[in-house]
């Protein structure tokens, strides 16, 4: 049983803040069976779909300001962080069923937008406040950001990456590092 061995390892690490609870089969029918909870779910997912798709559209934009200017404007990513967060503590489990969403064409995106919503949903679940939560968001956006800084048809590249691929891959964290702490710069040159 994967569940009872991945509970085992979680108490033999001691780990109390964070609570793993089985996932449930539930049959087209059962989900079928009750109108009343299928337009409140439904209601839910096209919140959560919203707030999921205007992340992912500010992810992309400060990734393309990145990429064109060195630059982006951190309001936008500060307000999207905070809508990401009221939706997540009003219904983590809906908006966390995007997470599995992927595209080939978008998949990075998709996945900065994964990684903040797991991230918040952790740090809530670790008792975060606002201000802690915000920055592991925004952090949690920006953490692949040094990819701009590499050839796109490296990023897209269908096939196995060779050594020298991984070799260039395997810089994109220092890059970012770079491109934000010089970004910061910049930002606190202008305060």
């Amino acid at each position: 049983d994967p569940f009872a061995a991945l509970m085992d390892a979680w108490t033999s690490a001691g780990i109390e803040n964070i609570t793993i609870t089985p996932t449930q089969q539930v049959s087209v029918d059962t989900l079928t069976s009750d109108r009343e909870s299928n337009n409140s779910t439904d209601r839910r997912r096209l919140r959560a779909r919203a707030v999921f798709g205007r992340v992912e559209a500010v992810v992309q934009d400060m990734w393309q300001r990145v990429r064109d200017r060195n630059s982006f404007d951190a309001s936008p990513t500060r307000r999207i962080v905070h809508q990401l967060i009221d939706q997540i503590a009003r219904d983590e489990d809906t908006l966390v069923e995007f997470t599995a969403l992927k595209e080939f064409d978008e998949y990075t995106y998709y996945h900065s937008v994964n990684v903040a919503i797991y991230s918040i949903a952790v740090g809530m679940r670790l008792g975060f406040d606002r201000e802690r939560l915000t920055g592991l968001g925004i952090a949690a956006l920006s953490h692949d950001i040094g990819k701009v800084k590499l050839p796109h048809d490296l990023i897209v590249k269908p096939e196995e990456f060779d050594e020298d691929d991984w070799v260039q891959i395997k810089r994109h964290p220092v890059l970012g590092a770079l491109t934000l702490a010089n970004m910061r710069r910049i930002d606190a040159s202008l305060a």
